[in-house]
């Protein structure tokens, strides 16, 4: 009996991110809007935790994301967006979903 896939395989075979937009409605704050889909045959789930941003080395708090709370049907797409205090932007900032990084700059 093989063992199961790994959580990283899972989301690597199951997870398209089709688009990411960005903006900065106020100094310092961001509006990030991504569409993910499930191109997996099963339900899949993305926490929180799978969806970081980061400037160098330190993390920007994500809020809480209720479109996450609800799996994704096999072929759904969704579109999740939530609102971030980046500070001054200086350095890019990198966001992570589900293992995948797309840098954000000005």
């Amino acid at each position: 009996l093989a063992p199961p896939p790994s959580r990283a395989a899972v989301l690597r075979d199951a997870l398209a991110v089709t688009q990411v937009h960005v903006r900065e409605e106020r100094p310092g704050e961001l509006i990030v809007s991504l569409v993910i889909a499930n191109v997996g045959g099963e339900l899949l789930t993305l926490s929180r935790d799978e969806l970081t941003l980061a400037q160098a080395s330190q993390p920007i708090p994500v809020p809480d994301i209720p479109a996450l709370a609800t799996p994704l049907e096999p072929g759904e797409q969704r579109v999740i967006s939530f609102t971030a205090s980046a500070g001054d932007l200086h350095q890019a900032a990198i966001l992570t979903v589900g293992g995948m990084p797309f840098q954000i700059a000005r």
